[in-house]
Parts: structure tokens; C-alpha cells; sequence
């Protein structure tokens, strides 16, 4: 299987929506490493591939938790402070992914500065990352691909709020969000009175044919 560094790979000339759809799946990647009792020890541009079939992305340096490793909570946060490191080094006009990573420490402290690089819709993530207090003893895992998931999750519910509402706004749809109230009581009576009438008018024209036949 064929694979390139992101430097080789010229990841820093793609599209913003590239750049996204990479992170989120190296993210997803590093979420499957914590998950399974190991963390990334490098995050250096020229340790990271992707394959050239499939496009997907791989971390080279990765080891396991041993069984009595303190701190692995703040060594998992670590890493996706690191990985907002990457992210930073990519949007970056200009940036050249083969000199490494730029100081985290400096993205923070002048993050608001520096926010408008990130894309408007992942400012939030980033600022949970960067302005986060790493003198708390317990700090929160925050991976990225959990708070795009989450935001899908979120439109997909607003779409279908939505369209719900439309429905509403029709007069079968307003029938039937108010299936317990008269209206639709009504509508059913009616339905019903027709289907009785057009019975009885079917049933008095075979009655008067059958006499006069």
C-alpha cells in the first residue's frame, strides 16, 4: 500500500473542505487509538501519512498506555491539543507543514488573534481546545469528530423540525397534528357521511333497475 507523508502529499495546497474532511478523519483515528489504550508520540507533518488508494490518513508514531501510566487522561488531551496544533499549521496561509508544528503555547495566548484562520463553523472547537485550562487536574477529552457528529446531529433535527412545521402548514397536515381535536373528528365524520351516501346511492339505483328490468 502506497503512502505519503501530508508534506509530500501537499495537503497544505488543498481546499478548506480537504483540510476539514482530513482532520476529521485523523481525529476519528486518534479517537480509535485512545479507545484502544494507546496515544500518538509524535504529531510532526512528516510522521503523518495518507494512502494513495484510499486517501485515508495514519499516525506512525503511536504507542500503548502501560498498565500503571499515570496522567493519561492529560496525555489524551494532549494529543488533541496537538492535533489543533496541526489543524492551526494547515489553515495557516503560506505555512510550510515541512518546518513541523508552530508552539501551541502561542496559538493560545493570542487565539483570538489568530481565530479567524479556522473555519467560521469550527471556531467554537478550536477555543474549547486552545483557551482550555490545562491547570485543572481533571481535564475533558474533546475530539473534533465528536463536535462535527454532534452539529450533524443537531441540522439533521432542525431539518426534520422544519419540515414538520411545513407539513403543519398545510390543511392535511393541520388535520392531521390535530387528530384529537374537533377538526379532525370532523374531517373523519364527513369522510365517513360521504362513503355512506355514495353506498346507499349505489344500492337505490340497483334496487330501481332490478324493479323495472
Amino acid at each position: 500500500m502506497e503512502k505519503k507523508t501530508i508534506v509530500e502529499f501537499g495537503l497544505s495546497s488543498m481546499s478548506m473542505d480537504y483540510k476539514r474532511e482530513f482532520l476529521y478523519k485523523l481525529d476519528s483515528m486518534l479517537k480509535e487509538i485512545h479507545e484502544s489504550g494507546g496515544f500518538v508520540t509524535s504529531f510532526d507533518p512528516n510522521t503523518i501519512y495518507i494512502t494513495e488508494d484510499t486517501r485515508m490518513p495514519m499516525f506512525s508514531s503511536i504507542r500503548r498506555f502501560l498498565p500503571n501510566e499515570e496522567d493519561q487522561q492529560n496525555i489524551k488531551v494532549a494529543n488533541l491539543l496537538w492535533m489543533a496544533d496541526l489543524a492551526f499549521c494547515l489553515y495557516l496561509p503560506d505555512y510550510n507543514l515541512e518546518n513541523g508544528l508552530l508552539n501551541p503555547e502561542v496559538i493560545s495566548m493570542y487565539f483570538h488573534d489568530f481565530k479567524g484562520y479556522f473555519p467560521e463553523e469550527d471556531v467554537d472547537y478550536y477555543a474549547s481546545i486552545f483557551q482550555l485550562d490545562y491547570s485543572l487536574p481533571n481535564l475533558p477529552v474533546q475530539y473534533f469528530s465528536d463536535y462535527i457528529d454532534r452539529k450533524m446531529s443537531s441540522n439533521q433535527a432542525s431539518m426534520y423540525s422544519n419540515q414538520k412545521s411545513y407539513s403543519k402548514s398545510t390543511l392535511a397536515g393541520r388535520m392531521m397534528s390535530e387528530k384529537n381535536n374537533s377538526g379532525y373528528a370532523n374531517y373523519i365524520l364527513m369522510t365517513s357521511l360521504v362513503g355512506s351516501l355514495l353506498l346507499l346511492g349505489i344500492w337505490f339505483l340497483f334496487s330501481f333497475s332490478t324493479i323495472f328490468s
